[in-house]
């Protein structure tokens, strides 16, 4: 194990990597707190040029994918996409979150924000509506973007009839805008993060193919646990219908984060003792 950087007594989490193609860096997005023992507030960000052996010393890009108003913000968890089609093509985006609260007692906002100069700046993205909170990325084959977000309408007391069901919604522009959020009724959800990765593209010969993994139970308590069930779903057209499911695990398990290796074999790394009473 080695570690990358140290903030001291400040927080520091939620990492979210990311490659540039076209030069190989690694870049890592990560949220960090603003005193000792309080909420994250902070965005910083680091690069690698040699497949992870050095870093670069982190840099404090919080004013450029922020707003005012923003008082909480979490990068990611999971991993950024950078777009390969379309006039977006070379596009680094990366999923994150806000609230307008520092506590947790507010909605949280899924968002994103980008960089199109190769991670020299950083701009603020589109916003989905009230109560979704972690997401991830995928680009879609007609060029689009697809974000899909944990679902916060069950812990929310309001509209439970929302819940339980993954936030989708897509842009055409590259993540500055989304289309009215969605429910996935096929994803169900306890109220966690997910992962979702593109696994082929049309144009490779083969279907179109986009997997997607996440503990698959339906929330069950107000705050959304138990979760178990980790069940990795892959979809054949842009992640409208999920025809094929596999339970990885029955048992207790949470985040997860998929990969794909050069040989087309599918990774899942996820959590296997989530702690009952996890509030995130």
């Amino acid at each position: 194990i080695e570690f990358i950087v140290d903030q001291g007594e400040l927080t520091i989490g939620n990492p979210c990597p990311v490659v540039d193609q076209s030069n190989g860096t690694l870049w890592m997005l990560f949220s960090r707190g603003s005193k000792p023992g309080r909420g994250n507030a902070h965005v910083l960000v680091m690069h690698s040029d040699d497949d992870g052996l050095n870093w670069s010393k982190p840099v404090d890009v919080t004013a450029q994918v922020t707003r005012p108003e923003w008082k909480f913000y979490a990068v990611g968890p999971g991993i950024g996409v950078q777009l390969e089609h379309g006039k977006y093509k070379g596009r680094l985006i990366i999923p994150a979150y806000h609230r307008l609260t520092e506590d947790k007692g507010s909605s949280p906002y899924a968002h994103v924000f980008y960089s199109d100069d190769h991670g020299k700046s950083w701009h603020v993205g589109g916003t989905l509506g009230p109560e979704s909170c972690e997401c991830q990325l995928a680009e879609t084959a007609n060029g689009g973007l697809i974000i899909n977000a944990r679902n916060h309408w069950w812990r929310s007391g309001m509209k439970q009839e929302w819940a339980g069901k993954r936030i989708v919604a897509r842009s055409s522009d590259g993540g500055q805008t989304w289309s009215t959020p969605t429910l996935d009724a096929a994803l169900i959800e306890p109220t966690c993060h997910a992962s979702l990765l593109r696994y082929s593209w049309p144009s490779d010969g083969t279907k179109s193919r986009l997997l997607f993994a996440n503990p698959a139970a339906r929330p069950t308590a107000n705050w959304g646990g138990p979760r178990h069930r980790l069940t990795v779903r892959l979809s054949y057209d842009e992640c409208r219908t999920w025809p094929l499911s596999k339970v990885i695990d029955p048992g207790p398990s949470g985040y997860s984060d998929l990969a794909v290796t050069p040989d087309k074999t599918i990774l899942c790394i996820y959590n296997v003792r989530p702690q009952p009473n996890e509030r995130g």
